[in-house]
């Protein structure tokens, strides 16, 4: 009876080694193959020039609704400073 538990124990443990093994050998594969994905949809986005204007033009608003608080901010600076 111990030599059919010893055996199983040995069975599973080489399941489990060989489990591990495979893992081991699709891990850089899978790894590669979502690398490539990642880098084709970054590449797909960097070459569409309407991205980029749109990127832009949105920047571009952005400063613009932001220039009468930095103003005001430039100013109770200026106004908070020692006279010279």
């Amino acid at each position: 009876m111990a030599a059919r538990f010893h055996n199983a124990e040995t069975n599973d443990s080489r399941r489990r080694d060989s489990s591990v093994l495979a893992m081991w050998l699709l891990l850089p594969t899978v790894g590669g193959f979502l690398r490539s994905a990642c880098a084709t949809k970054q590449l797909a986005a960097e070459h569409n020039p309407a991205w980029h204007l749109k990127a832009d033009i949105k920047r571009a608003q952005d400063i613009r609704e932001n220039i009468p608080a930095i103003q005001k901010d430039c100013d109770l600076f200026e106004q908070s400073l020692f006279p010279a």
